[in-house]
């Protein structure tokens, strides 16, 4: 049997300096993605914008032309970000990008009954939260009190970890 082979592009330095249609973007607060988006889209047709995870600030965008992406290189680069709290700005490069095929992987292991857990005295539920439920459950924790770190975003449910103390012997957490 063959595997799922998912297409997947894979975003590199350009060889030369010549002008491509993809560009490497930094700088701007992960948590803004959208609005990077609307910014990109009203220099042209954009195909794709892929960050590069949640916790980075920076992501590639690929434009249906060269002067598309050269167009929002030479409008937006070092933008300031109003958001931002630490004045930064917006940086935008040059990418290359490859389709490069990717092996799917196998999806996880899914336990449906409770003694396919393994753990004695734990007890699976099914649809202890309704469907409703989990969007308002999700919505509470993204539209919550968020602390903004230099790589990272927590929040905090009861205790608090003081990062101001990072290995002093001093005490870490707190109650909120």
């Amino acid at each position: 049997m063959a595997a799922d082979v998912t297409p997947m592009w894979r975003f590199s330095k350009p060889v030369n300096s010549e002008p491509t249609r993809c560009l490497y973007a930094t700088g701007w607060p992960a948590e803004q993605f959208e609005y990077l988006q609307v910014l990109f889209a009203a220099y042209g047709p954009v195909e794709l914008v892929r960050p590069s995870n949640l916790a980075s600030s920076y992501c590639f965008a690929m434009f249906a032309t060269a002067p598309c992406a050269q167009a929002a290189l030479a409008g937006l680069n070092n933008m300031p970000c109003e958001a931002s709290p630490s004045a930064r700005k917006l940086c935008l490069r040059y990418s290359n990008a490859t389709m490069q095929p990717q092996q799917s992987a196998p999806p996880p292991a899914t336990a449906r009954t409770s003694d396919q857990l393994g753990v004695p005295g734990l007890q699976l539920l099914h649809d202890f939260v309704s469907p409703g439920e989990e969007i308002e459950l999700l919505n509470a924790v993204a539209h919550g009190p968020w602390q903004h770190l230099a790589k990272r975003r927590v929040q905090h449910f009861g205790w608090e970890f003081d990062y101001s103390v990072r290995g002093r012997g001093l005490q870490r957490w707190k109650r909120r």
